[in-house]
């Protein structure tokens, strides 16, 4: 397969193209009856005839799509598609494996790439400016505990701009979130 240019799935019995083999799948169980759809429950399995009801006939099982040569067209195209890919991975892992080479050359070390915490997560290094950084410069300067209404007008006055409403609901979600903060009592909040 060409690097960037999309698998098609063709199918063999009206010749229209899929991007992906469960769309072809599911075009061939609906449009060309490989499947039989099931029926949806009880209630639709009953039937009102007059006063009496009586329950419908179980629907057959479901037809299995046609095999040619031991083999679907489907499962023809999925296993061409899986070698192609496997060609791929074979070419990028020799195309990693020249710059590792090169970079050892250079004298860097090689290891995983380190992942950087995102600053939502709890636990994670706050980024600089936001509201977490000034939540803990606040309480820090104070040296003592705070309700969350004072770390609130704190922190605005340190200079945080923000438009928020609920600035105050923030501002406790932080303080919950943060390692280096204990919540002393109901509402009140110091630095470890």
């Amino acid at each position: 397969m060409a690097k960037g240019k999309p698998q098609a799935f063709k199918c063999s019995i009206c010749g229209r193209t899929f991007k992906m083999a469960a769309h072809l799948a599911r075009h061939q169980n609906t449009i060309h009856g490989a499947k039989k759809k099931k029926v949806a429950g009880k209630k639709a399995a009953k039937r009102i005839v007059g006063k009496k009801v009586q329950q419908a006939r179980r629907p057959a099982k479901r037809a299995r799509p046609v095999r040619q040569g031991g083999t679907t067209p489907l499962l023809q195209q999925m296993q061409a598609y899986r070698s192609d890919l496997i060609a791929q991975r074979a070419q990028v892992n020799t195309q990693i494996g020249a710059i590792e080479r090169a970079l050892a050359a250079l004298g860097t070390k090689i290891g995983a790439p380190a992942r950087k915490p995102a600053a939502g997560r709890r636990g994670a290094a706050a980024r600089p400016g936001s509201l977490k950084t000034y939540v803990e410069r606040v309480l820090r300067a104070r040296g003592r505990s705070m309700a969350v209404k004072d770390v609130t007008d704190a922190v605005l006055r340190a200079g945080f701009k923000s438009t928020n409403k609920t600035l105050a609901k923030s501002v406790g979600i932080a303080l919950s979130q943060m390692r280096n903060v204990r919540k002393v009592s109901r509402g009140l909040f110091s630095l470890k």
